[in-house]
């Protein structure tokens, strides 16, 4: 009996290890969630319904994938915290489906903000844009300057963002200000003004209007409300 508890441990660890470096390799990818469900599914079969180390199992799991994800990408803790993403240890002990459940949710939101930072394109030439401007987000990232870095043209570069991601080069650079902005106001105690220079706008009347229509809230509101979260 001892001997096949140890097999059970031993696979289900060896597949927590290669799924976990394949879940943070599919970040981005709406499939995402699904696949968690999978690999969960197939570490419950290992453990034969042993409830507590499923639980033990699926935590293990969603840590490693966090942790996986953020080494694999330098440039995403210039949007989020990995520690924003490490709450699980509030949660007592649960049923292993409100872990899951938890753990998917969390996931799913981590995958979907990679989406809109590093859309997952096929092109090798636009993938090496998109990480410079995630590299160089603070500063004006303005498009000749980009353009000529990567030896095209203004129209090339705009022509590029449309046929890749079906969208300007303007709107994506818009996009990954403001999410950088939501990182500063909520971890930061920079002044207003001082982000928007920090972003390249050097109009923050023009920064705070982009912001609300963007979010719906003024930049102070939403700091105050993201912190108070936080707290």
């Amino acid at each position: 009996v001892l001997l096949r508890v140890r097999d059970r441990m031993g696979q289900a660890d060896s597949v927590l290890q290669q799924e976990s470096v394949a879940l943070a390799e599919e970040m981005g990818s709406p499939q995402l969630p699904q696949r968690f469900d999978e690999v969960v599914q197939a570490l419950a079969g290992i453990q034969q319904g042993n409830d507590a180390r499923i639980d033990v199992m699926v935590r293990t799991l969603y840590r490693a994938v966090v942790e996986r994800t953020f080494a694999d990408r330098p440039w995403l803790s210039r949007f989020e915290q990995p520690e924003a993403y490490d709450t699980i240890d509030w949660m007592g002990a649960g049923s292993p489906s409100m872990v899951r459940d938890y753990c998917r949710r969390r996931l799913g939101e981590l995958s979907d903000r990679i989406a809109i930072l590093y859309p997952k394109t096929g092109c090798a030439k636009l993938d090496s844009i998109l990480l410079y401007l995630l590299d160089n987000v603070d500063g004006g990232c303005l498009q000749k300057d980009v353009a000529a870095a990567h030896y095209l043209s203004n129209t090339a570069l705009s022509e590029l963002f449309r046929s890749q991601l079906g969208r300007s080069y303007r709107s994506y650079v818009t996009d990954i200000k403001m999410l950088r902005a939501q990182y500063l106001l909520q971890y930061t105690d920079q002044k207003i003004y001082e982000i928007s220079a920090q972003l390249g706008y050097r109009d923050v009347n023009y920064f705070s209007r982009i912001f609300r229509q963007r979010y719906g809230v003024p930049l102070s509101q939403y700091r105050q409300q993201t912190q108070d979260y936080q707290i």
